[in-house]
């Protein structure tokens, strides 16, 4: 299953629509198409670079830190903002995002970084990965992808051979 896709863009010298396209896919890393698609402006708290997931199908929704890079852009693109929608991220024609247009932002970033069939989903399933691999229990994934079961968070941890390093190891 390989490493965890990691798509950056560098936010100096870019545009406001570049750098709202650059912190889309950055949150895109981590979330669901339709939980960024209905973020709204709300869910974030820029004092205290948290942000608020609202979990769709029956998933646990949970409050999860900004990171330095994405709490600047985040403030950086709502600087920008002259309108007073409900929305985080609106279209250029000032709607919501549409699943396909998410779908499309994802694979225009994963073409400029050289990877091929990438989905939102898949960015997700890549942030559950990476957390197994970096040695991070079952619960502490499931609570932070809004899994109810475990048995749905399991598989990531299932191909992480590094969580057997050091089981024997010398006593």
């Amino acid at each position: 299953m390989g490493d965890a896709i990691e798509p950056r863009e560098e936010l100096e010298g870019t545009t406001a629509t570049e750098q709202e396209r650059g912190l889309r896919v950055r949150l895109l890393e981590e979330r669901d198409t339709a939980v960024v698609r209905d973020m709204r402006r709300e869910h974030v708290n820029l004092k205290e670079a948290r942000i608020w997931i609202p979990r769709l199908k029956n998933g646990l929704s949970v409050e999860q830190p900004i990171a330095g890079d994405e709490l600047r852009a985040i403030r950086r693109w709502l600087a920008t903002r002259r309108d007073h929608l409900p929305w985080l991220f609106i279209s250029e024609r000032k709607q919501p995002f549409t699943r396909q247009a998410v779908n499309y932002i994802v694979a225009s970033a994963a073409t400029r970084g050289g990877l091929v069939n990438v989905h939102p989903h898949t960015l997700r399933h890549s942030c559950g990965f990476s957390l197994a691999n970096r040695g991070h229990d079952l619960r502490l994934i499931q609570d932070y992808l809004g899994h109810r079961d475990p048995k749905h968070t399991a598989h990531y941890t299932r191909v992480a051979a590094s969580r057997f390093d050091g089981l024997w190891g010398a006593h």
